[in-house]
């Protein structure tokens, strides 16, 4: 039962860098490794699905391609809506819809930087229609450099 709820505090604390969407799909399990109470009502088979559904979901994420609208803050200071393309957990690239923002995403245990790489508009904003399924199937050349956030 000790180590389940190691492994619980483990998941909350890297939750940081996990992607808006992504923390939306895990509303239910954070929640519950959060509270105390619920914890011990679900009890220690309880809380090892709860787990396990958890890290399933962060994995079945991790293998695929997500593209998905956010609100962020941009470098202007303001907060606007962007289309994001999510490469598992390792990195994502964002445009607002007049493309003259044009963002790359990396994960940090404060939560998705985006840094402003307005040189990547075009090829950023052909990358979101082609992750929609619009326009011609097209490769889309990009630059990625993809570090662990997490030092072990």
């Amino acid at each position: 039962v000790k180590a389940v709820a190691q492994l619980e505090a483990r998941f909350v604390g890297l939750s940081s860098f996990l992607p808006e969407p992504l923390l939306g799909i895990l509303g239910s399990e954070l929640e519950l490794m959060r509270d105390d109470a619920k914890r011990l009502k679900a009890g220690s088979t309880g809380q090892v699905k709860t787990l396990l559904s958890a890290i399933i979901k962060v994995e079945k994420f991790n293998n695929k391609i997500t593209e998905t609208s956010l609100t962020i803050l941009l470098p202007n200071g303001k907060n606007q809506q962007v289309d994001t393309v999510f490469f598992g957990l390792s990195i994502a690239y964002a445009i607002n819809q007049s493309g003259e923002h044009a963002l790359v995403g990396k994960p940090s245990a404060e939560g998705w930087k985006f840094t402003e790489r307005n040189e990547y508009a075009e090829a950023i904003r052909r990358l979101v229609e082609v992750s929609r399924g619009e326009g011609e199937i097209e490769f889309v050349e990009l630059p990625a450099h993809i570090t662990s956030p997490v030092s072990k």
